[in-house]
């Protein structure tokens, strides 16, 4: 597994302001595992909030997905995968308190919401079961919390996580990050024989800033992009790091590396000409946006 520019702190973390998890920008790359198949990997998907939707008076975030596809496949065997057009809207609603940290997930089934993620969690406590083998008449699998300390997210703030344990068929350790979800997903269902099931692959804003990875997260934010897509503004690269933005007023330029490092981000100004700042040959994808607005998109190669 990939961590991206993750610091750690095992201070106390009390006192700190919640990170809400449900942000108009955020992203999540999940896919989903099966140990039978050839590599592991059979599908994924790009989930995002949708919009809203009111069940029973109370306003939920719906949430949907675009479809990730394989750039070399089938079989479906990443890294090297990109954001496919289409979106599915799912029944997955939810809601957040930010003063009490609760988030709640609304049941279909049960017609009620449960609390789907705690930020007031302590090391000890046990939270809901999420296989629900006790309605089953099997023996419950508590997931207890095993350990509390913060990490830095790629934006250079620090989140609460919780190291959680579930005791079935054999320990299995998961985190939940603060205002990110679980590393099994927006609900964090834990996966069953061999760790089969969903998990986390990439967290993102914007579709383009990289703030926390697990697994892959080869092309962030320009996912499937390889030539720049012809909006206004644009950049001339060259392949040994001078850049010239063409353009009629100042843009942002967001540089960053396949394993998702942000290598540069920087205001050019139309007709100048810059460099990048010295990183190893490689693969790169770059954004710009102006005013807020993404307005262009490619990938381009360094030489030595």
């Amino acid at each position: 597994m990939t961590a991206l520019g993750l610091c750690f702190s095992h201070a106390p973390v009390q006192g700190q302001s919640h990170h809400p998890l449900l942000r108009a920008d955020a992203n999540w790359d999940l896919a989903v595992y099966a140990s039978a198949t050839i590599c592991g990997w059979v599908a994924a998907g790009n989930w995002f909030i949708a919009g809203d939707t009111v069940i029973g008076g109370t306003v939920y975030k719906r949430f949907g997905f675009h479809p990730i596809l394989d750039q070399d496949g089938p079989p479906f065997c990443p890294p090297g995968y990109y954001v496919a057009p289409g979106t599915t809207l799912t029944n997955l609603c939810l809601r957040e308190d930010t003063i009490a940290g609760l988030v709640f997930q609304y049941d279909h089934i049960l017609l009620v919401e449960r609390v789907l993620y705690d930020n007031n969690l302590e090391v000890g406590d046990t939270i809901h079961d999420y296989f629900d083998f006790d309605q089953l008449g099997w023996p419950p699998t508590p997931t207890i919390v095993v350990s509390l300390d913060s990490v830095q997210l790629n934006d250079g703030e620090f989140h609460r996580r919780w190291g959680l344990s579930t005791t079935l068929w054999g320990e299995i350790l998961h985190d939940f990050i603060e205002g990110v979800g679980s590393t099994f997903g927006i609900t964090h269902v834990v996966p069953q024989y061999y760790g089969d099931g969903v998990h986390l692959w990439c967290y993102k804003r914007n579709a383009v800033d990289v703030l926390w990875s697990v697994h892959y997260c080869p092309l962030p934010g320009t996912l499937g992009v390889i030539e720049p897509d012809g909006a206004e503004p644009s950049l001339s690269i060259t392949p040994y790091g001078l850049i010239t933005l063409k353009a009629i007023e100042p843009a942002v330029v967001s540089i960053h590396a396949m394993d998702g490092r942000l290598v540069m981000r920087q205001i050019l100004s139309p007709g100048l000409l810059y460099a990048i700042h010295p990183v190893p040959p490689g693969a790169f994808t770059y954004t710009l946006s102006v005013s807020g607005r993404r307005a262009g998109a490619g990938r381009f190669v360094l030489l030595e």
